[in-house]
């Protein structure tokens, strides 16, 4: 001990910042654990990894440009109806108006709708509200421009529907009323109108436009997206400012409400859920004892799947294969994606619906021959069978419709949903087959709207995804009942069982339609 302590002093007064051990030529470490390796690793292993909006960038980018400016175009033609309805929206202002339960009603299903989009583009604000995190420049500018794209479109329909709600004192009461089928409670106009003031609107739109021009936003989104945040920016007379950060605008433009912002774009189908690696990555950097056990204890949920997070969003193919098993030619098929993709500007929590084809088998056994195939054929020559051992979810036996038009889908690319149901209409089977037909002319062609009009013009009289879940669930067990619960598949852990029962379906058919982030459970 004193020979060490000598050691230790005369190694200390010759170089101060010396290592005795070293000094000895002891070594302090293990080769594998040598610090300037080790920090390197670090390092290198933290450059990897990419922010998880920088991750989903590419597989979400396009299609969230595309909703967005969908949301904006119906957005800007509602002030522009306001105007059409002066006994709804007065054009001065008015005192001790009477407010007729139809007036009443119209305005409301104006505002609801509204409010839908406006929802839409706070949850892409909130997706993309970690902009400035984005390492790379072209990126960081895109993400950047779609979280002002979403801001301006907001901000701009506020100050406009102001223009035509804040004449008669009895519409912003109604507009501040809660919403339950969206999810939004009491207060949610004032809220709006208190973020988007005229004086809040002209500084926050100024620090975004700076931001967007230095930036460059300009340059990496598309044409149409560009010339909307110019257009839009320029409506909301913001203030000239040379002083900014990215970080100050990406604040001004974010989202207003708390709503989920996970950045994962949606599948392009239904996964095989493979089985997970023995071991999960180690982690990087200086390892202590407690930091080896919470990666052994990891290690071990990871391989045992304890951990709900390791479910995966969308059903497996297996379990897609088992509910086809279930379906009919004919049923309707409700899906849950609030990925931005469907059912804007309706309320509901069933936001997309497809009409099932089914397979050639499944005709010939609904129908007693093949005839009502090669009809569909005939319509819709993309029904092609192109294999005989095509597995039953490959088949395109969905038709479903959105924006750019009616298609024929598989089952897997359809059913890569959050939840999945099948109602049965109760008509006859001649009905049924008439109504396929309709369906599969449809294909190739575009609609008005999307999933609702398609339901509408196979099943005459049947609503949008949403309503039609409600009218079931308000109709079950009485002769008002027009459809049947065949089968669905319910959000759920890995190995719990996903099948939906009736009770289920109804009991989803009744939530909001939009998922709100409690403020307290977010900060933590």
């Amino acid at each position: 001990m004193l020979l060490m302590s000598a050691l230790l002093a005369l190694s200390t007064g010759v170089v101060a910042q010396s290592d005795p051990f070293l000094e000895l030529g002891i070594p302090t470490s293990a080769p594998w654990e040598d610090p300037a390796a080790k920090k390197a690793g670090a390092a290198k292993a933290e450059a990897a990894v990419l922010n998880p909006l920088e991750a989903a960038l590419p597989g979400r980018l396009a299609g969230d440009l595309a909703e967005l400016l969908a949301a904006r175009a119906e957005l800007a033609a509602l002030p522009a109806y306001a105007r059409t309805r002066p006994q709804v929206f007065p054009p001065a202002p008015v005192e001790n108006a009477v407010a007729f339960e139809e007036y009443r009603v119209e305005a409301r299903d104006a505002w609801v709708r509204a409010l839908d989009f406006l929802l839409a583009l706070d949850a892409a604000a909130a997706r993309y509200a970690d902009a400035p995190r984005v390492k790379a420049r072209a990126p960081r500018a895109a993400a950047f421009g779609v979280l002002a794209l979403s801001y301006a479109a907001r901000a701009r329909f506020v100050r406009s529907w102001d223009d035509a709600a804040a004449r008669d004192a009895a519409l912003g009461r109604l507009f501040d009323e809660a919403v339950p089928e969206l999810g939004t409670p009491e207060g949610a106009w004032t809220r709006l109108l208190a973020r988007f003031s005229a004086e809040n609107v002209r500084r926050d739109a100024g620090l975004v436009r700076a931001a967007w021009r230095a930036g460059g936003s300009a340059k990496v989104l598309s044409p149409a997206a560009a010339a909307a945040v110019e257009a839009d920016l320029k409506a909301l007379s913001p203030v000239s400012t040379k002083r900014f950060s990215l970080q100050a605008a990406a604040a001004a433009a974010g989202p207003e409400f708390a709503l989920p912002s996970d950045p994962a774009p949606a599948p392009a189908a239904a996964p095989e859920r493979p089985r997970p690696a023995f071991l999960p990555p180690m982690p990087a950097g200086e390892l202590t004892v407690s930091s080896r056990v919470a990666a052994a204890v990891g290690a071990v949920r990871h391989f045992f799947l304890l951990d709900a997070s390791t479910a995966p969003a969308v059903p497996s193919r297996a379990e897609l294969r088992e509910l086809a098993s279930t379906l009919r030619p004919g049923d309707i098929l409700l899906a849950r994606r609030m990925d931005g993709r469907g059912g804007l500007g309706r309320p509901g929590w069933w936001d997309a619906a497809g009409i099932y084809l089914g397979g050639d088998a499944d005709r010939r056994s609904a129908f007693g021959d093949d005839s009502l195939s090669a009809s569909l054929r005939a319509a819709a020559p993309s029904l092609a069978v192109l294999s005989t051992a095509t597995a039953s979810e490959d088949l395109l036996s969905v038709v479903t419709a959105d924006r750019a038009g009616v298609r024929a889908a598989p089952l897997a690319r359809f059913g890569a949903a959050t939840a999945l149901a099948a109602l049965r209409p109760r008509v006859a089977e001649a009905d049924k087959a008439e109504a396929l037909l309709r369906a599969a002319r449809l294909i190739g062609g575009a609609l008005r709207g999307d999933e609702g009009e398609l339901l509408e013009r196979v099943y005459a009289g049947t609503p949008a995804p949403g309503a039609l879940a409600k009218r079931f669930d308000e109709s079950f067990g009485t002769p008002a009942q027009a459809f049947d619960f065949v089968a669905g598949l319910r959000p759920g852990a890995e190995h719990g069982d996903r099948r939906m029962s009736v009770s289920e379906f109804r009991a989803a058919s009744r939530r909001p339609k939009w998922d709100f982030v409690d403020s307290e459970e977010k900060k933590r």
